[in-house]
């Protein structure tokens, strides 16, 4: 029977296919993630927000108290994480037979389809705002017609 590859039984390989797993993620063309400040956390969902500054500044009469300001909100946008993966079969004949090669272009392959994943995923925001936008200028273009 053949034994399961982990990192007990193959460390070596466990080792070098992390690594590899690596190498083949940080190497795919990262377009979307450029435009995005995207930031490791421990949290499972958050939220995040801009304060875009204050309203205009009320004039002040002799002896009276300043006015307070109100806030205006930027934007607020609630995240959350989500677990990505696949796998693929490395067979006992592979790891015997000498089929390294083979071996590490399925864990290159996961690497590349890891990252491949993130970046569909942070275009569709641009694609999604791109639709809206475009959906409320025909109908402002509709009624003012």
């Amino acid at each position: 029977m053949a034994q399961q590859i982990n990192s007990t039984v193959f460390s070596d390989f466990v080792a070098n296919s992390t690594i590899n797993f690596r190498r083949a993620f940080d190497e795919f063309p990262k377009v979307a993630s450029q435009l995005y400040d995207v930031r490791s956390t421990d949290l499972i969902t958050g939220t995040e927000s801009s304060l875009a500054g204050f309203s205009v500044a009320k004039i002040k009469d002799e002896g009276a108290d300043l006015a307070f300001l109100d806030i205006n909100q930027g934007y607020n946008k609630s995240w959350t994480i989500y677990e990505i993966g696949g796998m693929t079969k490395i067979t006992w004949k592979m790891r015997v037979g000498n089929k390294y090669k083979e071996m590490d272009d399925r864990i290159n392959n996961l690497g590349r389809s890891a990252a491949k994943r993130m970046e569909w995923d942070l275009t569709h925001r641009f694609t999604f705002g791109a639709s809206t936008l475009i959906q409320k200028m025909l109908r402002i273009f509709c009624l003012a017609a």
